[in-house]
């Protein structure tokens, strides 16, 4: 997805650009890159950068609402990227500050430093607050939910920025109504994301609403995909002629920049490592696809949903898979044999500095036991872990030569922090969507990066890792891919006992 102005910003000179900002002072030489994302925004109030993950974006925004005079800024972003907005601020005259706290602790200072940096998810302690649950003019018993307060919203920024700015996406959700509340009341707005849209372009409207206010693409959902888009089969596709139509609006306000058009970087190479099944995987394989009962671990359960199902056999491939819900969390059951894991140390023992990235909780565990058992430092990102934690973690990894791996749970680290210490990534889990496996990989391969870089997949042979990774750059959901692994199964099935 990349959009074109009229005017060719790209055709920029280096030089030109260089005297044209020499005012400025910068406290560290911009890129070209930035200094033509300068050039872009000179004469607008709200504008997005969807330049790549680890292109150097911060730094841009901070710098562009330097240009614009903003005094007062609140930067929205995801808590793993809290540590690169405070390393960041260094370059500009800007004092920034982390809102952390307790809940009143976080109103408190809200505003109070030159840069306030907020992560999303707490934003609803900031602006929202707990109410009855209303149905008809009528509340529902005892019943409460998150709603704005419209009362809190009495700090006004100078700018506002929306770091990875697609998590504004879902017009419905409270972060979303927050942002655009916060948007309304100021005059400039920037929004960042390396990976704005994963598949379709309707994703775009609720962003630049809160980007612009409706300046792009209108006020109305409904009206524009009547506009702009057919249905063809369950997918939103845009009418003939309309896509280039609707980048060109796009670009009106948007700048994007490629990895390979921001700086050089070392050459990444990728690769699909292949695992072998154990016969217990083949068994509790063929017992969840035939919706059979489990019988591991005292437990005796039949998975009746193809969405279970789904997420029994990824676990499966993990090495593990989850049984019933215990008090104080889930029982787990340990495959005997993990032919992933196997691999994946094997690949270790190079002692090359590695992100391992995963999706389980349970994933983590085992692996974190296997380095413990060789005695490979590591450090460990996982749902849970508070911001100063994560900052800990990081800088840990960054510096400390002898910490080698970094396991890394998607949700919790696959965006906004710097890894680039790493000349190795590691999938531990296929990852579906496009946008967050080009996440994950920007920890790595982002500026700062000067050494030659690896990725690596690991996949379970003949597996439902073999249809998620044949379907990794279509829009599919996890049933599909489920429904899709059944009957490639059933078919080898059938070939076998034919033979």
């Amino acid at each position: 997805m990349r959009g074109e102005p009229d005017f060719n910003w790209k055709g920029l000179k280096f030089e030109g650009l260089k005297w044209a900002f020499e005012h400025m002072n910068f406290k560290r030489p911009p890129r070209w890159h930035q200094l033509v994302s300068l050039a872009f925004a000179t004469d607008k109030q709200r504008v997005g950068f969807w330049h790549d993950v680890g292109t150097g974006k911060t730094l841009a925004a901070y710098w562009t609402a330097q240009m614009w005079s903003c005094k007062k800024i609140l930067v929205v972003c995801p808590g793993a990227a809290l540590g690169s907005w405070m390393g960041d601020s260094k370059w500009t005259d800007y004092k920034a500050h982390i809102i952390s706290g307790t809940t009143p602790e976080r109103k408190l200072n809200i505003g109070t430093a030159d840069v306030s940096i907020v992560q999303y998810e707490w934003l609803k302690t900031i602006y929202a607050r707990l109410s009855p649950r209303i149905r008809d003019g009528q509340e529902i018993g005892n019943s409460k939910e998150w709603a704005i307060n419209l009362g809190a919203f009495g700090q006004n920024f100078d700018c506002v920025v929306f770091d990875e700015i697609h998590r504004c996406n879902n017009e419905r959700s409270l972060q979303s109504k927050i942002c655009l509340e916060l948007s309304k009341r100021t005059n400039h707005v920037i929004g960042l994301s390396g990976t704005p849209v994963d598949k379709n372009l309707l994703e775009l409207f609720h962003i630049h609403k809160v980007l612009d206010l409706g300046s792009t693409f209108g006020w109305n959902f409904w009206r524009f995909r009547f506009d702009n888009f057919h249905q063809d089969d369950f997918e939103w596709v845009p009418r003939k002629g309309m896509e280039q139509a609707i980048l060109k609006k796009w670009a009106r306000v948007s700048l994007s920049f490629k990895r390979e058009e921001c700086f050089d970087l070392p050459e990444c190479q990728e690769e699909v490592v292949k695992v072998p099944q154990s016969d217990e995987f083949a068994v509790l394989e063929h017992r969840v696809i035939n919706n059979y009962a489990i019988k591991v671990g005292g437990s005796n359960l039949i998975f009746n949903l193809p969405s279970v199902r789904a997420n029994k056999l990824k676990q499966l491939t993990d090495g593990f898979i989850y049984l019933a819900q215990e008090e104080g969390g889930r029982e787990v059951y340990r495959l005997k044999e993990n032919p992933k894991l196997e691999a994946l140390m094997e690949i270790l023992d190079s002692g090359i500095k590695t992100l391992v990235f995963h999706e389980y909780e349970a994933a983590g565990d085992i692996m974190e036991d296997a380095l413990k058992e060789k005695e490979i430092k590591f450090v460990r990102f996982r749902g849970g872990i508070t911001p100063e934690e994560r900052l800990s973690y990081e800088n840990l990894f960054q510096t400390n030569s002898s910490v080698q791996v970094a396991i890394v749970q998607i949700s919790a680290g696959g965006e906004g922090w710097n890894g680039f210490a790493a000349r190795m990534v590691v999938f531990y889990d296929i990852v579906a969507s496009p946008k967050v496996r080009k996440q994950c990989i920007g920890r790595m391969l982002r500026s700062g990066q000067v050494n030659k870089t690896l990725v690596i997949e690991l996949v379970m042979e003949y597996s439902i890792n073999e249809t998620t990774k044949l379907n990794q750059f279509e829009r599919r959901s996890a049933v599909d891919d489920y429904m899709d692994f059944v009957r490639s199964y059933k078919r080898r099935h059938e070939e076998r006992t034919d033979g």
